[in-house]
């Protein structure tokens, strides 16, 4: 059995275009908001409407897709309508931004819109196309191209940025996505039938009703993987959000050294992406996923107790190679335990908890450090206590390995 390397590139490009857009869109939309909008509690709640439709939209497109029948396939139908609104979108964001508020809006909300069209039918291309004891190492090689593209399309977009077209980088990521619609035009042609385990029972349409009967099921181990994957965004989330202020209160720094430092956990995940992969398909997922997550709660361990900022970058790049064995293989685990017509359901209910928990963690954390007085020291705290919860979850999890794997 041989990972099928040329439809595994073009679905990492696929991925590579999701990723390109969320760094610009970050980087620079509350810069255009802030020409028009004075409040940053208002700019913050519209810049946060990605993460609402990523566990609201996101979840029942990627449902839907499973009972969609069409000449097109079940998933290539939502990539070909949204990425050109996208491509669209992100060109029409040259003239917008500058064309006052309600224009910029529009065009924000529909680019979120066609994003979430195509993303979860994106993702569940993966599992249909490449057979289960290939998707740890198709996941690594996904996931790496993706990274390596958002720091691409960043430093290009450093190097197109002008002043008077602050816009432009856009131009890039629709440039890629143009791309990458061709690419999956011409070369994914999906299965009659995905690849898995179609033994499995077939779960309830909606996602909702697959939720309930996960909960009433005697086999509670997709609820336990799910809590676990929870767990781990509540710490990796709550990490992302305040460890800038954390190094700024804990070493006196500048904020640009303080979020510089970030970057070795990012560069580490990106590293560890393709090797994670491979050991998962060598020693199975579970055990992969366990040892990620004790590594993380003895690298927040030694970040509580660090005593210069160097020493935390250190420990942040150990961290990130261990994040890295975590999120490679969790998502082809959810998928394993699920009958292959109900692969976009899976990945919607993947995509929930890990919103949810994405969301959750920087909120505990900041209540947590209002509690303390402002200080930010607790976020260790917290991040070991929810990564120790998914080792825990973990352990009680006895399912989702693709026989032959390992």
């Amino acid at each position: 059995m041989r990972l099928n390397w040329g439809k595994t590139f073009v679905l990492g490009f696929g991925f590579l275009a999701i990723s390109a857009v969320w760094p610009l869109y970050d980087a620079y939309m509350p810069l255009f908001l802030d020409k028009y909008i004075a409040s940053s509690l208002l700019v913050g709640a519209i810049m946060g409407l990605d993460n609402v439709l990523g566990f609201t939209l996101q979840p029942w497109i990627g449902s839907r897709s499973d009972r969609t029948q069409s000449s097109w396939g079940r998933r290539r139908p939502y990539l070909l309508v949204g990425m050109p609104i996208a491509a669209l979108s992100l060109i029409a964001l040259n003239w917008t931004y500058d064309a006052g508020l309600v224009l910029l809006l529009l065009t924000t909300g529909v680019l979120n819109l066609a994003m979430s069209l195509f993303r979860s039918p994106t993702v569940a291309l993966m599992p249909d196309l490449t057979p289960p004891p290939l998707r740890s190492k198709a996941n690594g090689i996904i996931n790496l191209m993706g990274g390596v593209g958002a720091a691409i399309v960043i430093q290009v977009g450093k190097m197109v940025y002008r002043e008077d077209a602050e816009a432009l980088p856009f131009l890039v990521a629709a440039g890629i996505m143009v791309v990458v619609f061709f690419l999956f035009l011409l070369v994914i042609r999906e299965p009659a039938m995905p690849e898995g385990d179609s033994s499995v029972e077939e779960t309830p349409q909606s996602l909702l009703a697959s939720l309930r009967y996960l909960m009433q099921s005697r086999d509670k181990n997709t609820l336990l993987l799910l809590g676990a994957i929870f767990s781990w965004f509540v710490a990796y989330q709550a990490v992302n959000t305040w460890f800038t202020t954390f190094a700024m209160q804990r070493f006196d720094v500048e904020k640009n050294v303080a979020a510089g430092a970030l970057l070795a956990f990012a560069g580490a995940i990106i590293l560890g992406a393709l090797p994670a992969g491979y050991i998962g398909t060598a020693i199975g997922r579970r055990k992969t996923i366990m040892i990620g997550l004790g590594g993380m709660v003895v690298s927040f361990a030694a970040m509580y107790f660090a005593t210069s900022l160097t020493m935390t970058m250190g420990m942040l790049v150990v961290g990130g190679l261990f994040w890295a064995l975590i999120n490679i293989n969790s998502y082809p685990m959810v998928v394993q335990m699920c009958n292959p017509k109900d692969t976009g359901t899976f990945t919607g209910l993947y995509y929930i908890f890990q919103g949810v928990g994405g969301i959750s963690g920087p909120v505990l954390a900041g209540g947590l450090f209002d509690l303390m007085g402002g200080s930010t020291q607790p976020l260790w705290g917290v991040a070991m206590l929810f990564m120790g919860l998914a080792l825990w979850l973990m352990s009680r999890v006895q399912k989702g390995e693709a026989q032959g794997a390992h």
